[in-house]
């Protein structure tokens, strides 16, 4: 299976380090600037709207703090291009908000009052890091719950203020908590495609799409795509580096009898910080879509929407049943040894890459095998099925591999010792005990095959949509509201993932 994910990345290198680079330097100065804005602004919301709660719902008793533990991760279930379609949809001249404005005070043109710009890096980095703020809130919460609440307390008694304490107290201690938070922001606004796209905001990821199929420049889009991919996965092995330091166990489970008292007043003030981010990311967001869809209830039985809806079933299920299997099969029969430990940390590779670039290298790979055996691999379902395993392999074998190390190693000896065969003691015994292991690796990886954007956009075959590129195409012609019903399917699957999460986690 790494050899499966790695091809396509070995491909892009050898493209990438070959002809002129006279364009690369340009497009990267253009494309990494902007990238690097990006970032920077996205991790600097991400921070506040994941830390602040966090450290509210740890250390206070205030209406809504039960709830808040999981209500704030619902964020991660809307896509980042979702959020960005609803919210230039909704704010845009033509939108509703704008449209209030002028018939309110009797505008007639934009320049007549003062408006944020909708489609702007700035509203990108508010998207992005309201979208992805959970990472930083779950990381922290889960610091703040196991070693700092202690602290604080003492703080406090030691005649700090709870401003000073949350500065000087709480921030330190809970860093390489944060700090993982952010560096999954950082990797996650690098690999974006769907929200800087629709807000046009260039980045790297953006950069190598308009290189590669709107210019033809495959080898500066490679180039592009491995200045980009070398970024993430320096990120992410540093990402990897700081969870290693944390040193704890991550549970979110609430301590009993914790908190600290507050007034009603400001206990409704913390409840409502609380709610921002989740308002913003989340509920905002759906009941604009429950709203469209309502208007127009005849797009759940139209040609279009159920033609996407069942190229996606088909897709993303052929993807999920032969993934899993893969999966299962791996888990089960991977001795557990260091060496392979490490060959199977390597598929993280396909996850960790942004969907843009290794659509870039499966396409150069898909060519590669069509030349040798005489046959059209590009532009068929198989390939993107491909895709989707190839990419997200690592997230079902995960989860089996966590499910399968947990199984004590006597139940093999027992089964030796009876005579059994080691697949008699699979399907007797251990898939049994995995079911709930299984049943999650199923679920993420279908959710995360349907909401693909990018990769999907890229390898589907000629004029088949998916509830992804469906939704897609409308929003860019300004029409969301056809897309609605598409778009509260991904939004209940992206639930129902975030759900399986919060499970594992033993939230």
């Amino acid at each position: 299976m790494l050899g499966a994910v790695l091809a396509p990345i070995l491909l892009l290198v050898q493209l990438g380090f070959s002809g002129d680079t006279q364009l690369f330097w340009p497009a990267l100065w253009r494309y990494g600037g902007t990238t690097f804005v990006l970032v920077i602004l996205t991790v600097f919301v991400a921070f506040f709207a994941g830390i602040i709660p966090a450290f509210f719902i740890a250390m206070y008793r205030f209406p809504g703090r039960q709830f808040f533990r999981l209500g704030l991760l619902l964020p991660l279930a809307l896509p980042g291009y979702l959020l960005a379609y609803v919210y230039a949809d909704f704010f845009e001249f033509a939108g509703p908000a704008q449209s209030l404005i002028r018939d309110w005070f009797g505008y007639q043109y934009a320049d007549e009052y003062v408006f944020f710009e909708v489609r702007s890096i700035g509203m990108a980095a508010v998207l992005l890091g309201v979208g992805l703020s959970p990472y930083v809130f779950a990381f922290t919460l889960a610091s703040l719950d196991q070693h700092a609440r202690n602290a604080f307390e003492t703080a406090r008694v030691l005649g700090l203020g709870a401003g000073r304490s949350f500065v000087q107290v709480i921030i330190p201690l809970s860093r390489p908590a944060w700090a993982t938070g952010l560096l999954l922001v950082a990797m996650e606004t690098i690999a974006d495609f769907g929200t800087v796209q629709h807000l046009a905001v260039d980045t790297l990821t953006l950069g190598i799409f308009n290189t590669w199929l709107e210019r033809g420049d495959l080898a500066t889009a490679a180039r592009l795509a491995l200045f980009a991919g070398t970024v993430v996965l320096l990120v992410g092995a540093w990402e990897n580096g700081q969870r290693g330091k944390r040193g704890f166990q991550s549970s979110l489970a609430p301590k009993i009898g914790g908190g600290l008292a507050v007034t009603k007043f400001l206990g409704w003030g913390m409840c409502g910080l609380c709610a921002l981010p989740l308002i913003i990311g989340f509920a905002f967001p759906v009941v604009v879509l429950i709203t469209l869809a309502l208007q127009n209830l005849p797009q759940f039985v139209s040609e279009n929407f159920l033609n996407a809806l069942g190229n996606t079933l088909y897709l993303a299920g052929s993807a999920t049943v032969f993934g899993t299997l893969i999966a299962v099969i791996i888990a089960l029969s991977v001795p557990r040894t260091p060496f392979n430990r490490v060959l199977l940390q390597g598929t993280l590779l396909g996850y960790m890459l942004p969907g843009t670039i290794f659509a870039l290298g499966l396409m150069l790979l898909l060519k590669f095998l069509g030349s040798s055996l005489n046959i059209m691999l590009i532009g068929g379902a198989a390939g993107l099925v491909y895709g989707y395993i190839a990419r997200f392999f690592a997230l079902s074998h995960g989860v089996m591999r966590s499910g399968v190390e947990a199984i004590p190693a006597s139940i093999d000896d027992a089964g030796k010792l009876y005579g059994s065969k080691p697949t008699t003691v699979w399907f007797r015994v251990k898939l049994p005990i995995l079911r709930g292991h299984l049943l999650c690796a199923v679920i993420i990886l279908f959710v995360e095959a349907l909401k693909e954007l990018p990769l999907t956009l890229i390898m589907r075959p000629a004029g088949m949509e998916t509830l992804a590129t469906h939704l897609y195409h409308f929003a860019g012609d300004e029409n969301l509201a056809e897309a609605a019903p598409g778009a509260l399917i991904i939004v209940l699957m992206g639930v129902l993932a975030v759900s399986v999460l919060a499970w594992l986690r033993k939230i």
